[in-house]
């Protein structure tokens, strides 16, 4: 790229060169020859002026090239990349509405669980005749919830009675 400049950058002032030529000779050899010259002399400097505009690339030693990759792409200690994996989950909503939307009546906790990745807060435990009943709450930074009722109905396995899914995204 820089030797098309250059030498670009030569034609151009030799057209310049030119053009001045035919304009103090203009009566010896014409107006059409300054003419050409001076268009030829326009094209030039506007192909010329993207060219001169273009990014310089710098050749980088070995040793640069090594640090710039330390820097910028090499794996960071194991203690950097679980703080970053860290932030990732604090930022990552608990539950989601795509999750909630797999929910049903009849799934049992552990199904739950599955879905959402993470077991939930125990809200209320009530144990009755016939039935023991329990909600878990599952909740994000934002506000948004899902809280499920289960019901075990005396077989042992609580399952999936009501649901309430409060602003998830």
């Amino acid at each position: 790229m820089y030797y098309l400049f250059v030498g670009l950058f030569v034609i151009t002032v030799a057209l310049g060169m030119l053009t001045i030529f035919f304009l103090f000779k203009r009566e010896k050899y014409g107006a059409k020859r300054l003419s050409i010259s001076a268009l030829a002399l326009v094209v030039s400097v506007l192909i010329l002026i993207p060219l001169g505009n273009s990014p310089v690339v710098d050749e980088m030693s070995d040793e640069e090239t090594d640090q710039w990759y330390e820097d910028n792409v090499a794996p960071k200690s194991t203690e950097e990349a679980a703080s970053v994996v860290q932030e990732v989950k604090e930022t990552e909503p608990l539950v989601s509405k795509a999750e909630s939307d797999l929910i049903h009546k009849g799934m049992t906790y552990e199904e739950v669980v599955s879905i959402i990745g993470q077991e939930g807060t125990l809200s209320n435990e009530t144990k009755m005749s016939h039935a023991t009943l329990t909600s878990y709450k599952w909740e994000n930074e934002d506000g948004s919830y899902a809280a499920i009722f289960f019901s075990d109905k005396n077989t042992g396995v609580p399952k999936v009675e009501d649901f309430i899914f409060s602003n998830l995204k």
